[in-house]
């Protein structure tokens, strides 16, 4: 962003954690499409203030993209990731994983 990234999509600011302009691109009236694909992006970038503030615009916790597979928590707790917070957050809001692994 800093050299002139666009950040033109919700998704793109929940990934970021860019509160402001997550609210900004979103609106009054967003889908909830728009709403649940920028909360599983929060969770995968491990932004846990942007996913609260998707969740209370009314996320679907349970959303699959077409483009990945697993729902918000499992693209929080992919491999390799550090995503304490966000991943008790979910649990705590009874986020249920797709995978048996968990």
């Amino acid at each position: 962003m800093a050299r002139g990234a666009d950040v033109d999509e919700p998704w793109i600011a929940a990934s970021l954690g860019l509160l402001d302009r997550l609210a900004e691109l979103l609106g009054d009236s967003p889908s909830s499409q728009k709403v649940s694909q920028a909360f599983w992006h929060a969770c995968s970038g491990g932004q846990r203030r942007a996913a609260e503030y998707l969740l209370a615009r009314g996320a679907d916790n349970g959303w699959v993209p077409d483009y990945a597979k697993g729902t918000p928590i499992d693209a929080a707790i992919a491999r390799g990731t550090q995503r304490e917070n966000l991943i008790g957050w979910l649990r705590q809001r009874q986020a249920q994983s797709i995978n048996n692994d968990d």
